[in-house]
């Protein structure tokens, strides 16, 4: 609080300066650096799939001893900041594989206090919905199935119960996709902005105009590795990210301004595929983290040094004239 005592001239001086104070602490500062060392989670091992992206077949040695846990995967990432985004490296991952990267929310049903409800619902009205059926005497989860909106909305307005049964919401994001080169290895930075489905391969489907441009990748297969059983050709695929219907078009998505506690998980893209014996997989979860937690800060705006300048001579400006008019009023 400004002194009363304070004359009109230096009391204008003084809220120039406190002015000019405001607008350098409002200003952004440096981001702080959060790092994610996922974890291996076996919660989907019997949907993993043990064909590379171009559906050649694994070894068998390689199905019967994999072990993510085996693989180094690492996220590091701005824990504040206008987006959200980072720098994602992973070792002794399967090898000219493709993966999705995907944020996941954390209801407090299941997670208690360490939940984040707002979160959560940011994500799924940015993404998409995983909806849980709990029995409500036991706890037991007795179902699970991709919702919508509408339903989310409806099930929100009604406690999220029926009375028998509890309906616990997590939202999910996938938001970008890694392909790892004939070693398992991947170096990407990555930036949420887009909502996607799922992926293709373009001999698969034609992409529609709203999503992602294919990307050409090379998958060597060579006996050498312990990976495949024998050489073969090197293969081209073309990959892509199906946009997320009724959502922010890819590189359009900001999320709300706001705090997010929430998970990140590594999940397999099995390209809809249907070969069996090695499998194909269905989308298998394979490695997360739990406790990724960052802020969407609102933009601030852009004060020049003309424009402080300005403001400064307006001021005094304004003070002059109070001065006069102060002096006039004692004669």
């Amino acid at each position: 609080m400004l002194p009363a005592s304070l004359g009109i001239p230096q009391l204008l001086l003084s809220l120039t300066a406190a002015i000019l104070s405001a607008v350098v602490a409002s200003a952004p500062t440096a981001a702080h650096a959060g790092a994610a060392a996922l974890s291996a989670v076996y919660w989907d091992s019997a949907h993993q799939r043990w064909r590379d992206a171009a559906t050649t077949p694994y070894d068998a040695g390689q199905i019967a001893s994999y072990d993510y846990a085996s693989a180094t995967v690492t996220f590091v990432y701005s824990d504040q900041g206008p987006s959200f985004g980072g720098a994602f490296t992973g070792s002794n991952l399967k090898p000219n594989f493709t993966y999705q990267v995907k944020l996941n929310g954390k209801p407090s049903y299941f997670w208690g206090p360490e939940g984040d409800d707002l979160a959560n619902e940011r994500i799924g009205l940015a993404g998409r919905w995983w909806l849980n059926k709990v029995e409500k005497a036991t706890g037991t989860v007795v179902g699970g199935w991709n919702s919508n909106d509408a339903e989310y909305l409806a099930w929100k307005a009604q406690g999220f119960t029926d009375g028998v049964y509890d309906y616990a919401y997590e939202g999910y994001l996938l938001f970008a996709y890694l392909v790892t080169d004939e070693h398992g290895q991947v170096v990407r930075d990555l930036t949420l902005d887009s909502s996607f489905h799922v992926l293709w391969k373009l001999a698969q489907r034609a992409p529609g105009p709203n999503d992602s441009a294919p990307t050409a990748h090379t998958f060597p297969v060579n006996e050498t590795s312990d990976w495949y059983a024998s050489s073969q050709s090197d293969e081209v695929r073309s990959i892509y990210a199906e946009w997320e219907p009724t959502r922010a078009l890819p590189g359009e998505l900001a999320l709300p301004f706001g705090t997010y506690a929430v998970r990140l998980f590594l999940t397999e893209e099995s390209f809809h595929e249907s070969a069996g014996s090695p499998s194909s997989g269905t989308w298998a979860t394979v490695m997360t983290h739990d406790d990724v937690q960052f802020a969407i800060a609102a933009p601030v705006p852009a004060v020049s040094t003309p424009g402080l300048a300005l403001l400064t001579l307006g001021i005094a400006w304004a003070g002059a004239k109070a001065l006069r008019r102060t002096r006039r009023r004692v004669r």
